[in-house]
């Protein structure tokens, strides 16, 4: 097995928010990772099944449910809620959001999701071979791979911006 883990994230914000995957993998695979996340999330664009649908909603109910046992936990989503919405939302009301989505409405939201411009940050052995330009090839309007990377891939810009050691210098 090549793949060590695959995980998602998100983060909500007043006006946006950040829907994220994060991988780990052999240095060889990094671009069949890539090809991977990218072509789950398109099949969840597409299609959603019954069966899976149900899972994710028991797992996001689970997780919600875990965090209100943690006061830390609670009073930081009580701050998050109060500062995005301006008002406080239930745990109850949580769940009952989660048990309403549809397998349309999640389709939906990620062909929002993949048509908006992706970001990619990538490090460690090999990372060069998961590059931006990949992805505006696969995402991006036509003719966008390349125009911004003024001659370099993501990986050299964020490995330059970070000063990561011999990497630092080096363009993918």
């Amino acid at each position: 097995a090549w793949a060590h883990s695959c995980t998602s994230f998100n983060s909500t914000f007043n006006e946006s928010g950040l829907v994220g995957i994060q991988a780990s993998c052999e240095p060889r695979n990094v671009a069949d990772m890539l090809d991977v996340m990218c072509s789950e999330l398109e099949a969840v664009s597409r299609n959603v099944g019954t069966v899976e649908l149900e899972r994710a909603k028991r797992a996001a109910v689970a997780v919600i449910s875990n965090a209100l046992e943690s006061k830390a936990t609670s009073s930081e989503d009580m701050g998050r809620q109060f500062l995005t919405y301006g008002r406080r939302i239930s745990g109850q009301a949580y769940v009952d959001m989660i048990h309403a989505l549809t397998s349309t409405q999640l389709c939906n939201f990620v062909r929002t999701l993949l048509a908006s411009r992706p970001s990619l940050a990538v490090y460690g052995d090999n990372a060069e071979a998961a590059s931006y330009d990949t992805l505006m090839q696969r995402y991006g309007p036509p003719g966008a791979a390349g125009r911004s990377t003024a001659g370099r891939s993501a990986t050299g810009r964020l490995r330059k911006a970070l000063g990561l050691g011999p990497w630092a210098g080096r363009q993918a």
